[in-house]
């Protein structure tokens, strides 16, 4: 996030949080220091949860990792808090406006406002907690799919989808361990990391993300590269990586053989990149077939944002990629931003199918912003392939 990003959501969610507070405070009939005090809270609470997150990237050490989740949690209860607040609001002025002329009493009104208010503070205070519980447990969640024209080799192979850590420096030591022993138990023959792994530089965090070295795999480990890399070094991520025995596919292929059959696997850069960062897929396929177009191999592809599948007037389709695997979504987070995020990616997540191409969009595993997840629990997709035909029932589509 730039800083011009960072002060215009500051002063944006600060503006709408403060005005709701003020409405809601001569709703309910607070008035002077009480009300006052209220509108500083909400507002010192916004301004020191985005702070929170800009630290994540600027801070080189971790001692104030405590303050810094527990100002950016502060940014989900007052989220939940104003949206509370803003149904309370709704339901006070329905009842002024139907009642105003039959039945005058406002104590009765004002009484129940009041109380809908303290219930409302307390689930956005549970809400947040229980969200940030969740966002600490990964799942791994199976899924399969089947195709037509896959190789009868790769019947049955296994993929990794990881995406989305955010590994930052307010991120639990034990974190990103807890992940890899969950990604090398499920035994997968190929492990996908579908960028946004870090929210830092590589000086900051290069000894904590050594330890995906580790991940196993019979056909290694893919990386590509998300927006949160782009904002935090890439060529410098992107070399680590590569120093790890990572293969990090910069608008780059490869191909995996198993017997006489063989797969490709495409990896393109995220959309935000600009100049040699920017996604390329034709020179993708350049360099991993030799062909300026498409192959009549199956293909799949890596891209972080599941909404590139529609960039270059659908681009993907139209050179006939199989599958792409994608995150960047995180499931939308925080219940109700799944409706935001339909609309600028086309997808929240899961399995869904687009002019030939099946997406699978995972929710991801680690949190931006506040550290919770909200009816969008983290997971680690194991995707198996089939060749159709072997699979009693596909994966519902959508």
């Amino acid at each position: 996030m730039s800083l011009f990003s960072a002060l215009f959501y500051v002063t944006l969610i600060t503006a709408i949080g403060g005005f709701l507070v003020f409405c809601f405070t001569r709703q309910i009939a607070v008035k002077g220091v009480a009300a006052v005090m209220t509108i500083i809270w909400v507002v010192l609470l916004v301004v020191s949860s985005f702070m929170a997150t800009i630290l994540t990237r600027t801070l080189g050490t971790s001692p104030y990792r405590l303050i810094i989740l527990g100002a950016s949690t502060g940014l989900a209860v007052v989220f939940y808090l104003c949206l509370g607040l803003a149904v309370v609001s709704a339901v006070n002025l329905i009842w002024w406006l139907r009642t105003r002329q039959t039945d005058p009493r406002r104590s009765n009104r004002l009484g129940v406002v009041r109380l809908l208010t303290v219930i409302v503070l307390v689930l956005s205070l549970v809400t947040t907690g229980y969200g940030f519980a969740r966002a600490a447990k990964p799942e791994v969640n199976d899924i399969e799919l089947s195709f037509d024209g896959l190789p009868s080799s790769f019947d049955g192979m296994k993929i990794a989808l990881i995406a989305d850590l955010h590994i930052g420096v307010a991120t639990r030591n034990s974190f990103l361990p807890m992940v890899v022993n969950q990604v090398n138990a499920a035994a997968p023959d190929l492990i996908i990391i579908a960028g946004d792994l870090v929210n830092g530089s590589v000086s900051d965090l290069g000894d904590t993300m050594s330890i995906l070295a580790q991940l196993s795999a019979p056909y290694g480990v893919v990386v590509t590269i998300g927006n949160h890399e782009l904002h935090s070094g890439a060529e410098q991520w992107i070399t680590y990586f590569r120093s790890l025995g990572l293969r990090v596919l910069v608008n780059q292929g490869i191909l995996l053989t198993s017997g006489t059959d063989s797969i490709e696997i495409l990896g393109i850069n995220d959309n935000q990149g600009t100049g040699n960062l920017a996604p390329d897929l034709p020179t993708a396929y350049q360099r991993v077939n030799g062909s300026l177009g498409p192959s009549d191999a199956f293909q799949i592809l890596v891209a972080h944002k599941p909404g590139q599948l529609f960039d270059d007037d659908k681009l993907v389709s139209r050179w006939g990629i199989d599958l792409q695997l994608s995150g960047h979504t995180h499931g939308g987070q925080l219940f109700p931003f799944h409706l935001a995020t339909y609309l600028q990616q086309h997808v929240v997540a899961g399995v869904h199918e687009f002019d030939g191409v099946t997406l699978v969009t995972t929710r991801g595993i680690g949190t931006w912003g506040p550290p919770v997840r909200v009816l969008a629990d983290p997971e680690i997709p194991i995707i198996t392939l089939h060749r159709s035909g072997h699979v009693q029932e596909k994966p519902e589509v959508g």
